[in-house]
């Protein structure tokens, strides 16, 4: 990812994770060493986009996102393995992320990656919407 891509990052956010990150936010996680992020891209299009931090062995995914229209083609599958094949390069031994408890279908995608429930945080998104803490650990 790069900084002109932003705004297309910006704009997948908005339609898929509505999530409160800013076009700031974004560029300033491009300028961390820490952070890895990528962008799909099929014809200089940005069909998705993955961004995960780390820190010693462990790595937080931030946010991994695939334009609706584009949704059900292996993409974020694809962005996940390729940042998480990087990370444990780089010598990260375990990822974690926060998803909403009712987004089943991410719920169901990121247990099909091998990730696992750890435990879950109350109101995290909101009144009486919870998250669920999932891990993976490169020995699992």
């Amino acid at each position: 990812m790069r900084i002109d891509d932003v705004p297309h990052v910006f704009k997948i956010n908005k339609e898929v994770l509505d999530s409160n990150w800013g076009l700031l936010l974004y560029k300033h996680e491009l300028l961390d060493l820490n952070t890895r992020a990528f962008v799909y891209k099929v014809n200089d299009v940005i069909d998705g986009y993955v961004i995960a931090k780390y820190i010693g062995e462990t790595s937080d995914l931030l946010q991994i996102a695939v334009k609706e229209s584009k949704q059900g083609q292996k993409i974020g599958y694809k962005l996940l393995t390729y940042v998480w094949e990087l990370l444990k390069s780089e010598g990260v031994e375990e990822m974690i992320l926060e998803v909403k408890e009712k987004n089943e279908a991410a719920v169901s995608f990121y247990k099909n990656f091998g990730f696992k429930t750890i435990y879950k945080r109350k109101n995290y998104y909101g009144m009486r919407k919870d998250a669920l803490v999932m891990r993976m650990r490169v020995n699992d």
